[in-house]
């Protein structure tokens, strides 16, 4: 089963990178938003995102990571595969009246 992680803009959700094999260097390289890290310089500091590990760029926003999860789930099961997603968020996503 191929795993696609959706997360929302927090530090709570960064072991889960680090269990799925993103490296500390690659933290500090989007920390410091050089182009080493993963979106070259041009996204946010904090807005870990790995193509490799399937694992979807944070949005800023709150509650914004759930209709992305949804959608792409509803792809997924369309097509009749073996792809699953996981959508991370917080206190405050349950509190948006259109989450």
């Amino acid at each position: 089963m191929i795993l696609f992680i959706i997360q929302q803009y927090s530090f709570r959700t960064t072991g889960i990178l680090l269990y799925r094999g993103y490296k500390l260097h690659q933290f500090i390289d989007q920390c410091m938003d050089n182009a080493r890290g993963s979106c070259k310089g041009i996204q946010l500091p904090i807005h870990y995102g790995s193509k490799d590990l399937n694992y979807v760029t944070i949005s800023s926003t709150v509650a914004t990571q759930m209709p992305q999860a949804v959608g792409s789930a509803y792809a997924y099961k369309r097509a009749a595969n073996e792809k699953c997603v996981v959508c991370y968020f917080g206190d405050g996503a349950t509190s948006e009246s259109d989450a």
